[in-house]
């Protein structure tokens, strides 16, 4: 029994050994693995399913028992998988999977044994938890270890008569067995003795209980494996175990039999020889066996060559690493495998080891039967045996990845010192006290002192200005509210606080001219974060002075020897274009307004360069309160309607935001907005229009100004607000341009804290934005506000109360009211054609409805009449309003009556452009329909015009139609929405209360439906 419970426990220490081992190796690739995915993701670097699966195919190719490996995102699908490069399952019913989403643990997981989804062969999966750069669950990485691989392993063992040995999960799951027990590889052991008691109590340890897998009684050996959620099992069968036991019970008792007296004390002394025999041989097998499974289960190639280097025993994993089979090596010099160039080198110092008697190591490149080519690490140590000569055990382990990350690290460590070398900045490391580490060429250049001079020798403050220290270090302790010595804490304290320090400096050189210079100061981190140094990085502004001097006398003669005198030119030229002096013949009034044109341009472009120089030198101060925007932009239109008119060009207003608040400076944001209408006009084609439209988008509120003519070519668009530029100077000098203009209205923008920008396609026209951060808004509900067109209103009301309770709810709607007390006043103003709406009070028919009828009967095409209260009349009245009414119904009444001056408008939103002829040819008479078939088209189509119908197909080129929901839902005249889609996947949260119609409908049940909705929206009863 004891030599049975011995040889059990040695062949379970060794196994356990092994498997700890065996399960190291895999654990070492799955974490290295999951360390480089997790980086390349955080990189950027794409991982496609073909890329994923030869990386896990090389990384697994060395550790025989790992079968495959996969990589599963936080949605559970699988995207790499070493055995197939297009993997197509998901495993969220998984336990691997389920342990890594709910609990955040860096543990290794092991999962029961199953079938692979990929290939149908048994195996165990052990995972690890991905994570995102914010720690939060990223999917899992798994390796399968093949229980075959492990079963075979233990069938090559000399286990002896009776024995078996099992390998379980901690929790009595059983993963392997041999002798093979098919039924019950995935059983669960867990309330056997081993693991309710012993496994508990000890962690290893003996017991004798009956098998579930052969029903056999058997003395059971167990041990945790590690720090591994494994247990080793080596097992006997009771009359395996005892047999020895009784063979040597009745040799005692025939020998005491026949010896009793005489012989019995060298019984015993033989008896105890016999015993420590057996304990030292079952240590040896113990011992032997272990080292098997430690060859066998090795990830490094293993070998023993004689002197000569003829092998005469590789391992495994030798044969693997480099694609040789054991039989074509055995009997060959390890040599013959080396590439042709390393050889000789190798040859020598091996014999150079042999000779000596000393231990062989060196690094070289192996040519493999295949094809590849593997830097290789060979190790061997000189091993007497008996023969004569002796034998050298040895390892190699594959360096390639290494080598090549050497090599990487070498090439880039040779562009750094040419980048650093070769760039005309001085760039000086330091390390934390302030030695410096590094100087490099231009440094040198610049200062004139050499590396060897300055280098682990003297600190930057040996080519600073002592005084500019002192006083930056008293400026320091002030701003900071601490003493800051004088010395290089002055370069340093600001930049280990904020990060990084830029400022003006004086370098002195050896020959002790001063240098102005810029300097960046950055601290340097280790591997830990912690600052071990920082990185100096100075520019000469020599030439920038030189230049910055030359700019202000320019600018100075510019305003003073320049403007003054051609601003005279200009008033006298203007006073003689206007006939102070007489009238001129007409060919010198076309020269004196050619010399007036010329001299306003002129002075435009003083203004220009002198505002440039203000913004540069920080001296322009704006005036920046909150202001409503619509009078602003009223006021811009009206500024530039004279040059509109002169160039053909209509300005026309669309998406009103009444009532807006942003923070400007007035004349600055009026000075944007006439250089953004100039240039549409001075682009825009006789005849054509420049539109001025105003969107609240959010917090913020958005101005565009869109023109119709030639567009801004692709190339030229990057440098559309830099200074002096202009797309084509010879058209910009035709069409009057400076190219400061957006350079200024770009810098006046950032300090009113907006935004300036620019959409624009070749040869379809240009639209430049503003964009402010919203200060208030009108307070009142959201169906009080105007629609897209504002109609002035004429109201006629005789009294005065009367009058003004119905002027107010219009006006704090935004419509633009004109108020008249008199019939004869009335007419005069409607005939102006300045009004849309014309709204007849209860009192205002009596005394003058015969003039009322006689003049408004008149051209009532394009305006509309809404009477209030019951008294007959025979004008034209397009609406009657019960009277007295509330302010709600007042509005209601007037929005439904603006629906009817216009033809029904219908939105097409689909990237499918012969969607419109098809509607278009089936739709009725009256119905005008709109088409866009991108996101941005559809914006600014929603912003120029009110709409009765949007049909949409969210699915667009240039992003996702659901974003401009916010903006229809927004409309003071919302229409009525239709989603043209078959993706039953949209957010239904948001869009589950608008009609949808499928793709694959038909055109009539397309316009069937408009037609539809369109009939009910004229003649709904409730507010648009």
């Amino acid at each position: 029994m004891a030599q049975s419970e011995r040889e059990l426990t040695n062949l379970g220490h060794s196994l356990v050994g092994q498997a700890r081992d065996m399960i190291r190796s895999v654990d070492i690739v799955l974490r290295d693995t999951r360390e480089g995915l997790m980086r390349a993701k955080q990189a950027g670097e794409v991982q496609t399913p073909a890329y994923l699966h030869e990386h896990f195919r090389q990384r697994i190719a060395g550790v025989p028992q790992i079968r495959s490996m996969a990589l599963a995102t936080a949605g559970s699908d699988v995207i790499g998988h070493s055995l197939t490069p297009s993997p197509q399952v998901a495993i969220s019913d998984t336990s691997s999977f389920r342990a890594h989403l709910l609990h955040a643990s860096n543990k290794l997981h092991v999962a029961e044994p199953r079938q692979s989804r990929v290939d149908g062969q048994w195996g165990v999966a052990l995972s690890l938890r991905m994570e995102d750069a914010d720690g939060q669950f990223d999917g899992i990485v798994a390796a399968v270890i093949d229980p075959s691989v492990v079963q075979q392993f233990y069938k090559g063992i000399e286990l002896g008569e009776g024995t078996a040995v099992s390998l379980f999960r901690a929790d009595g799951i059983l993963l392997a067995r041999w002798p093979q027990s098919a039924n019950s590889i995935g059983l669960s052991f867990s309330n056997d003795p081993i693991f309710t008691e012993l496994l508990d109590e000890m962690g290893h340890g003996f017991a004798l209980l009956d098998s579930r897998v052969d029903n056999q009684r058997r003395l059971v050996f167990a041990q945790r494996v590690g720090d591994y959620p494994f247990v080793i099992a080596a097992s006997r069968d009771e009359a395996s175990a005892f047999e020895a036991w009784r063979h040597t019970a009745l040799a005692l008792v025939a020998a005491t039999s026949l010896l009793l007296v005489g012989a019995g004390w060298l019984m015993l002394r033989l008896a105890t020889q016999e015993a420590k025999r057996r304990m030292a041989e079952a240590e040896l097998v113990g011992t032997t066996q272990r080292l098997r499974l430690i060859d066998v289960a090795s990830p490094v190639g293993l070998y023993v060559s004689d002197p000569s280097g003829l092998l005469s025993y590789v391992n495994p994993a030798y044969t693997q690493l480099l694609g040789v089979q054991a039989v074509r090596l055995v009997g060959q010099a390890w040599i013959m495998l080396l590439h042709q160039d390393d050889r000789e080198a190798v040859s020598r110092s091996w014999q150079q080891a042999v000779e000596r008697g000393e231990p062989f190591a060196m690094e070289y490149r192996c040519l493999c039967p295949d094809g590849r080519m593997l830097w290789v690490s060979n190790r061997a140590e000189y091993s007497p045996s008996q023969a004569a000569q002796g034998a050298y055990v040895g390892s190699i382990e594959d360096i390639t990845a290494r080598r090549e990350h050497e090599q990487l690290l070498r090439e880039t460590l040779s562009l750094q010192k040419a980048v650093l070398d070769g760039t005309a900045y001085s760039i000086v490391s330091t390390d934390r006290s302030g030695l410096i580490r590094s100087f490099n060429r231009g440094a040198e250049q610049m200062l004139g002192f050499s590396a060897a001079e300055m280098v682990g020798k003297a600190t930057p403050a040996r080519f600073h200005d002592l005084q500019e220290v002192v006083a930056r270090a008293a400026a320091l302790s002030v701003e900071l509210g601490e003493p800051i010595p004088v010395g290089f804490e002055v370069f340093v304290a600001k930049a280990r606080l904020e990060g990084v320090e830029e400022r003006e400096w004086s370098y002195i050189r050896k020959d002790g001219q001063r240098i102005p210079v810029l300097l960046s100061v950055t601290p340097l981190r280790d591997e830990l974060g912690e600052i071990d140094g920082y990185l100096g990085v100075a520019h000469d502004l020599s030439e920038f002075h030189k230049v910055d001097k030359l700019k202000r006398e320019f600018v100075s003669i510019v305003s003073h020897e320049l403007r003054t005198p051609l601003t005279s030119i200009r008033g006298s030229l203007g006073l003689v274009a206007g006939g102070i002096g007489g009238a001129l013949p007409e060919r010198a009034n076309e020269l004196v307004k050619i010399a007036l044109q010329n001299a306003e341009r002129l002075v435009r472009l003083i203004n220009d360069i002198l505002d440039i120089e203000r913004i540069d030198a920080g001296q322009l101060t704006l005036r920046v309160q909150c202001t409503e925007v619509m009078p602003l932009l009223e006021q811009a239109l009206a500024d530039n309607q004279g040059y509109a008119d002169h160039h053909g060009v209509r300005l026309q207003c669309f998406g009103q935001v009444y009532g807006a608040l942003v923070e400007v400076d007035v004349d600055r944001f009026g000075q944007v907005m006439a250089n953004l209408l100039s240039n549409a006009i001075k682009f825009s084609h006789s005849g054509g229009g420049v539109e001025v439209s105003v969107i609240r988008d959010g917090t913020r509120l958005r101005i565009e100004v869109c023109d119709h003519g030639p567009g801004i070519a692709p190339a030229f668009r990057d440098k559309l607000f830099e200074r002096f530029s202009q797309a084509d100077s010879t058209d910009a000098r035709r069409r009057d341009g400076t190219g400061l203009g957006l350079a200024i209205c770009k810098s006046l923008m950032a300090q009113m804290h907006g935004e300036i920008g620019c959409d624009s396609s070749e040869g379809a026209g240009s639209c430049f934005w503003l964009s402010l951060p919203l200060q208030g808004l009108p307070t009142g509900p959201a169906d009080m506000r105007p629609p897209s067109l504002v109609p002035r209103i004429l109201l006629l009301e005789q009294d005065e109360s009367c009058a003004a309770h119905l002027a107010r709810p219009l006006v704090e709607a935004g419509f633009p009211v004109e108020l008249v007390y008199e019939a004869n006043e009335a007419l005069l103003r409607w005939e102006s054609g300045r009004f849309g709406v014309a709204l007849v009070g209860p009192r205002a028919v009596s005394g003058g409805e015969g003039r009322l009828e006689q003049i408004m009967s008149r051209d009532h095409q394009a305006r509309a009449i809404l009477l209030l209260g019951d008294t007959p009349t025979a004008m034209p009245v397009d609406a009657r309003l019960p009277w007295p009414l509330e302010p709600q119904q007042l509005l209601a009444g007037l929005r439904r009556v603006l629906v009817g001056l216009r033809s029904a408008q219908v939105l097409l939103i689909d990237h499918d452009v012969g969607l419109q002829t098809q509607l278009g040819a089936v739709l009725p008479q009256g119905v005008a329909l709109d088409s866009a078939n991108t996101l941005t088209a559809a914006r600014h189509m929603l912003c120029r015009r009110d709409y009765d119908l949007v049909l949409m197909d969210p699915a667009l080129p240039d992003g996702d139609g659901l974003a401009l929901l916010p903006l229809l839902y927004g409309l003071p005249m919302r229409p009525e929405i239709v989603l043209h889609t078959s993706d039953a996947a949209l957010d239904t949260g948001l869009t589950g209360a608008l009609h949808r119609l499928p793709k694959d409908g038909s055109v009539e049940s397309i316009a069937d439906l408009i037609n539809q909705k369109l009939r009910r929206r004229r003649g709904q009863e409730d507010t648009p």
